[in-house]
């Protein structure tokens, strides 16, 4: 009988590696989690214009005496009006269930279409008010106290193509605007975002819902744009010099090649910055759940 012999004893290289393997893997998710929350705290609570079913000073409603055309068919109610605004004015909306789409024409002039739908009950307690002075045009939606805000009301907008600024804003539908020039600001928390042929957009932002742009020109002002749960696809035709920020915590980010600008993954999601052309102001465009596509 061979002499006893105590086994030998492991080495702790291997303990330690899969200690350190888990470390890192509880890491990576906790980390994953703490930037969702922290970009979800921080997603925009938009309240979509006063909550006071009142007129404030200066506004008027605008209701079948105001209204030049107000049409009824079915559960819907359709109003129409016609201000005078020139260009290089303010206008701005905002709503809270429904979509707003806004569009060029060659005119001096706003053409509103206000369609309410519902019940008569519901579409009673939506109130739309309007401000006009020499500065523009300011449109917003409330609803009656007591009433479970079930109408939705859709603003479809004829302006000047070219604006001092255009600010829309709704909770829970989407925006469209195209073919204008102004300081541009459209946030959404439920819908799409889509702008297109447009110049100097300030902001586009979305909690839920993809943000599309097409830019003729990209404005000297920062522009930025974002996103929670959504892609964002940005396209610009014209000349951009600007100084480039871009993040994904759960995307992937794709640049055309002739920005010169390098994507970084990282331990968690992707990030771009870099100077595009000759640098210039910020642009600033990131998302959590959802990719990027910066493109000519």
């Amino acid at each position: 009988m061979p002499p006893y012999q105590p086994p030998r004893s492991r080495s702790p290289l291997g303990w330690i590696l899969a200690f350190v393997g888990i470390g890192l893997f509880v890491a990576l998710i906790l980390a994953v989690v703490f930037v969702t929350r922290l970009a979800n705290n921080r997603a925009p609570r938009f309240d979509g214009g006063s909550s006071r079913a009142e007129a404030l000073s200066g506004e008027a409603v605008l209701n079948e005496t105001s209204a030049e055309q107000v049409t009824t068919a079915g559960n819907e109610t359709t109003f129409t009006k016609t201000f005078d605004l020139g260009e290089d004015s303010t206008f701005g909306i905002k709503n809270i269930n429904g979509s707003v789409t806004v569009e060029a024409w060659d005119k001096p002039q706003v053409q509103v279409i206000v369609i309410k739908r519902g019940s008569e009950s519901d579409r009673k307690a939506a109130q739309v008010y309007f401000k006009k002075d020499e500065g523009g045009l300011w449109l917003r939606t409330a609803y009656q106290r007591g009433t479970n805000n079930k109408s939705d009301v859709v603003y479809q907008i004829k302006l000047p193509r070219q604006m001092e600024s255009v600010d829309l804003n709704t909770v829970n539908g989407g925006i469209k605007l195209s073919d204008i020039a102004a300081q541009i600001t459209a946030q959404t928390v439920n819908g799409l975002v889509d702008l297109a042929n447009v110049s100097g957009v300030k902001k586009a932002q979305s909690v839920n819902g993809n943000i599309k742009a097409v830019l003729k020109e990209a404005g000297s002002e920062p522009m930025e744009f974002k996103n929670v749960n959504g892609n964002i696809d940005l396209q610009i035709k014209g000349d951009l010099d600007a100084d480039l920020e871009a993040a994904s915590v759960r995307g992937i980010i794709t640049i055309d090649d002739q920005f010169g600008v390098s994507v970084q993954k990282q331990v968690v999601g992707q990030k771009a910055f870099g100077q595009i052309g000759a640098g210039g102001e910020p642009l600033k465009i990131t998302t959590v759940n959802g990719s990027i596509k910066l493109s000519k």
